[in-house]
């Protein structure tokens, strides 16, 4: 479940590694009755993107499939709103990787 400081606590994921801005991407949330759809787009390239699906339920053994682009690791399954956060910073850091490939190439 998200609390009201989820939002920035996204954004803060997104700058952690000081290679972004928030302004690089545009986040949205978008609220269903049964879930919340968090996506996330580099906005120079939305090749990049981060989509995650947080259920509302209560039940403590629920889980988050995402999806993204580098991929850092499999989509797949989180089991954490704290993974998510952690997920979010892996991937930043896969995108910077990535362009620094393409410059170099």
């Amino acid at each position: 479940m998200l609390n009201k400081n989820f939002l920035s606590d996204v954004r803060e994921a997104l700058t952690i590694n000081q290679k972004f801005s928030e302004n690089n991407f545009l986040v949205k949330k978008i609220e269903t009755q049964s879930n919340i759809t968090l996506s996330i787009i580099y906005r120079f390239d939305p090749e990049f993107y981060f989509q995650a699906s947080v259920p509302k339920s209560e039940d403590i053994n629920y889980s988050i499939p995402t999806q993204f682009n580098p991929k850092t690791t499999a989509n797949g399954e989180l089991k954490r709103v704290t993974d998510l956060k952690i997920s979010i910073s892996s991937w930043t850091e896969q995108i910077y990787k990535e362009l620094m490939v393409r410059f170099y190439n």
